[in-house]
């Protein structure tokens, strides 16, 4: 092997894919130390198998535990699985979907979930590597259906003082009683700049009031503690607790850039949204990245439980200030006639910055293309475009090539399939007529009825526009198409 300076080799491996580099573990010690950062950078664990057990012996040396920098606990998959169904299982599930007082049902409460050993020595081996993990930066906990009786204590216990000064990023998903025992444990989480907060229902218990207890008194001060230090903030919430007293309770965030929440509206703020669009108008000035994927619960059924959604929309959107330094909006605009004009409202808002736009979940008609269009000619620097549209139009590109000039990557998600055989009045036969070279588009993808559009029909459009070079962001003509 020839010797070459470190910082050489260096240089030729950014130009190696990573699978590459951990093939070439033995060609130098360059080379070792990229695989074995690669190789161990993220860690998930997801059970106490044979895989697990041995990577967490690897762990057990500080010359490998120092590789990882992402630390992914899935405990939600740790528990013992049931052996058969019981008529005790089934009422309490129901009950917590329901919420549906005990009595409802006639019958014992159920017994403490006995703990199975493989649960403690896999808690037991982690608290035995935390120590070593000195260079973590993000950790990630799921324990959304972990029983009461699996304890996380000895985890919160030894993670905060090995490795809780240090985090970047903490994310937690868990009922709220689990964060209840979360935030009781003192994390010291001095570094944290990105906090994901997932929310579920438990399925052990109902106590709607202890819920909003643990909201206001606990969670709320949790986030409050954080806000001055956040760079991002991510709620998801698939629990039936109204979220509106916690965020009527939050404060200021002067350094967020970054904020995402998905969850039912109709269900999730039923109360009092004004905790929401406050947050929202207050960091108008720092915020970057919004993501507001807040569909309404039963609204494919009932088109009217959009209407509370796009009232606080628009009252959102009636606020000048609103998303006027926003780069990237991903929003669902909701179904409803007006809809559009918190769409278009929203562009127009963020248009001297807005660079992504994703549109969630509304399939747009042409006419509705075509006002959307005039909005985004306003936005110089928009480079990518997310839509759904009902069908796919020669006239659909027509309009974006002139009205997006500068936009470099565009995902449609079209509704309607093209119906073979191939006629001239059709899709394929309009394109095959149109070119567009003025147009900088370098990335598309398309997808149909839920599925990537086939490789001659994205050939065809690809040959009407020069510049493209990817399909799919796969980054060349082959194509990868991921949703």
């Amino acid at each position: 092997m020839i010797e070459l300076p470190t910082d050489v080799w260096l240089h030729v491996a950014q130009f190696l894919p990573d699978e590459d580099i951990l093939r070439m573990l033995g060609v130098n010690s360059v080379f070792f130390d990229l695989a074995m950062d690669k190789r161990y950078n993220e860690v998930t664990i997801y059970d106490w198998k044979e895989p697990t057990r041995w990577t967490l012996s690897r762990l057990i040396e500080p010359s490998i535990a120092k590789r990882v920098r992402s630390l992914k606990l899935r405990f939600s998959h740790v528990k013992e699985r049931a052996t058969k169904s019981s008529w005790k299982q089934v009422r309490d599930q129901l009950l917590n979907v329901a919420h549906l007082p005990n009595s409802f049902f006639v019958g014992n409460k159920p017994n403490m979930t006995k703990v199975p050993e493989s649960f403690n020595k896999l808690v037991n081996a982690l608290v035995a590597v935390f120590p070593n993990l000195v260079n973590l930066t993000e950790l990630a906990i799921d324990s959304w259906d972990l029983p009461p009786s699996y304890s996380l204590q000895p985890i919160f216990a030894s993670a905060w003082p090995s490795f809780g000064p240090q985090l970047k990023r903490l994310l937690f998903g868990g009922h709220l009683e689990g964060y209840r025992l979360m935030i009781a444990s003192n994390p010291k989480l001095d570094g944290v700049r990105e906090l994901d907060l997932e929310f579920t229902n438990n399925l052990h218990r109902v106590d709607p009031a202890a819920d909003v207890a643990i909201l206001v008194d606990v969670i709320a001060p949790f986030v409050n503690r954080l806000s001055p230090q956040l760079h991002s903030l991510k709620v998801w919430s698939w629990a039936s607790s109204d979220l509106s007293s916690l965020f009527l309770r939050l404060e200021s965030f002067p350094q967020l850039q970054h904020f995402n929440i998905r969850t039912p509206f109709n269900m999730v703020f039923s109360e009092n949204p004004s905790g929401l669009k406050r947050l929202l108008c207050n960091t108008s000035s720092t915020l970057q990245k919004v993501g507001l994927r807040l569909n309404p619960l039963g609204a494919v059924i009932d088109p009217a439980a959009e209407e509370t959604l796009l009232h606080w929309l628009s009252d959102c959107v009636s606020e000048e200030q609103m998303f006027r330094s926003v780069k990237i909006l991903d929003i669902y605009p909701t179904n409803l006639p007006g809809g559009m004009d918190v769409l278009v409202s929203s562009i127009n808002h963020a248009a001297e910055n807005l660079t992504q736009l994703i549109v969630r979940d509304r399939y747009l008609h042409l006419r509705d293309i075509v006002w959307v269009a005039e909005a985004l000619a306003s936005c110089n620097h928009l480079t990518y475009l997310r839509m759904n549209v009902w069908k796919l139009r020669a006239e659909l590109f027509d309009i974006c090539s002139k009205s997006t000039p500068n936009l470099q990557s565009l995902w449609l998600y079209a509704a309607d399939t093209i119906i073979a055989p191939l006629s001239e009045d059709d899709f394929a036969s309009q394109m095959k007529i149109r070119s567009y070279p003025d147009w900088r588009l370098n990335d598309i993808g398309v997808w149909e009825g839920g599925f990537a559009v086939g490789m001659e029909m994205m050939m065809i459009i690809a040959q009407s526009i020069p510049s493209v070079t990817s399909l799919w962001g796969s980054g060349d003509m082959k194509g990868d198409p991921s949703p």
